[in-house]
């Protein structure tokens, strides 16, 4: 390339995260100084990651059950309410799910939509939790408004302790 052999080139390799395809892909472009060159070579989407595109905080709230300790599990995203699939579900994704609201720990969680059927975008599905997460949305799963589930397979909850919200 004339002109080029008296600037500082640098060869970039970006990953980008692409919002409306939900994945994230890598680019590689030459920068001349701190200008990106126009041309941008994509390489293949890499579908390893699950990236957390809502926010890490995600409201949660507990829907149909007897009391405020029990219920189907929701969550508040793009600014609407849905439910939790229940693929995969079990006592310690539940325990994430009542410490996010307060409670101490949890007794149970619910399968096959026990507490009624929800509406709505199901918004988690096959999720993953360690224990250790602050909130439902931080759990590992198989994406945001990803699942094969239907509104029968809603995720629930019973709630033990003291709620300190």
């Amino acid at each position: 390339m004339e002109g080029l052999t008296d600037r500082a080139s640098t060869r970039a390799v970006v990953l980008f995260w692409n919002y409306n395809k939900q994945q994230f892909f890598l680019a590689e472009s030459w920068f001349i100084n701190t200008t990106p060159q126009p041309h941008w070579t994509e390489w293949p989407y890499l579908t390893a990651f699950a990236p957390p595109n809502p926010p890490i905080n995600a409201r949660a709230r507990l829907v149909g059950g007897s009391s405020s300790r029990e219920g189907r599990v929701e969550i508040y995203h793009r600014d609407e309410w849905g439910t939790v699939c229940d693929n995969d579900w079990d006592l310690i994704d539940s325990l994430v799910v009542c410490r996010q609201l307060g409670y101490d720990s949890a007794l149970s969680f619910r399968t096959n939509a026990f507490y009624g059927q929800g509406e709505g975008p199901i918004w988690m599905s096959n999720v993953d939790c360690s224990g250790s997460e602050s909130f439902l949305s931080l759990c590992n799963s198989t994406g945001w408004d990803i699942s094969s589930c239907g509104h029968h397979e809603d995720a629930g909850v019973v709630c033990s302790g003291n709620c300190e919200i």
